[in-house]
């Protein structure tokens, strides 16, 4: 005797049973719809450059600014495609455009930086802190640190020893 747990078709009594069992199957498992995998791809490619351009104080922008740019285009791309992703998408797209706009900032700040530090003369460094240094110290290392003698110069074309 067949037992209720085991396919139907081994008792003709159940083969009705069975066909309405396998209906049911093939209703219930429907096709899985498509669209998500950009919209997963595009939150963990934005959450995690995001967190590289925070974590890492701007260092590495230029990894963090090509991922933001890569997770906005998928968010978009995932937005429109699925119904069930459209939350990831939307988290990929936000994260994306602040990992951008982050990465952006720290390249206008190091293009400041650097026309800053253009402009500042350091000729005169040495002098200009020893002028701000108080007197008491400079004399307290010029005690404790004696002078140098003069190394005599050798010329040119004279042999070494």
């Amino acid at each position: 005797m067949a037992y209720r747990d085991e396919p139907y078709r081994d008792d003709p009594r159940d083969r009705d049973r069975g066909r309405y069992v396998e209906e049911y199957e093939t209703y219930r498992s429907e096709p899985p719809r498509g669209g998500t995998g950009l919209a997963t791809a595009s939150a963990v490619v934005g959450v995690i450059s995001l967190l590289v351009v925070i974590l890492t104080l701007g260092t590495l922008f230029f990894l963090a600014l090509p991922g933001g740019i890569a997770a906005m285009v998928m968010g978009v791309a995932g937005r429109g495609r699925a119904r069930e992703g459209r939350g990831r998408a939307l988290l990929g797209l936000i994260t994306g455009l602040i990992a951008v706009v982050l990465s952006v900032l720290v390249i206008v700040l190091i293009a400041l930086l650097a026309t800053v530090l253009d402009s500042v003369n350091l000729d005169g460094l040495p002098d200009s802190i020893r002028d701000l240094a108080p007197d008491d110290l400079l004399q307290d290392l010029e005690q404790r640190v004696p002078e140098l003698p003069d190394i005599p110069e050798v010329p040119e074309g004279a042999p070494e020893q």
